[in-house]
């Protein structure tokens, strides 16, 4: 369990890592449109909150115990679900923006900011899933 968990850590701290580097790279170019907004920050504040949403669950609130869903078991269900649809939402955002606001056809310059949102979105996704997963201790957890 100990090792999923750093390794969710590490992935978390590597997208904010990304992204940030972007914002930086972005602060240091001439061009105005690749500056750092609040539209910019808002794919890796959606993946942070849906990082803590898909983690307030655990594998074991799903558990079948021989009786119908509970009260709990159904918030957790809803938790989880809102989660991941958040976490899905984010890096569509990400991908949208960096593809409206940060790739031009005429200019095939990178755009570090633009690459780190997505990788953001991305790397913090995934640290919920080796977070959530460090839970599950066996299949019959479910």
């Amino acid at each position: 369990m100990g090792l999923q968990v750093c390794l969710s850590g590490a992935l978390f701290a590597t997208g904010w890592y990304f992204f940030i580097d972007g914002v930086a790279k972005a602060s240091q170019e001439r061009f105005s449109h690749n500056s750092a907004t609040f539209l910019t920050w808002t794919p890796g504040l959606l993946s942070t909150v849906a990082f803590f949403l898909i983690n307030l669950t655990h594998a074991s609130m799903f558990a079948s115990q021989g009786r119908a869903a509970s009260v709990g078991n159904s918030t957790a269900a809803a938790t989880l679900v809102l989660g991941w649809a958040l976490a899905f939402g984010a890096s569509i955002l990400a991908l949208s923006l960096c593809a409206s606001s940060f790739v031009s056809p005429s200019d095939k310059d990178f755009s570090a900011l633009g690459t780190g949102m997505v990788f953001q979105t991305l790397f913090i996704a995934l640290s919920a899933v080796c977070q959530w997963s460090s839970g599950v201790r066996s299949r019959d957890t479910y």
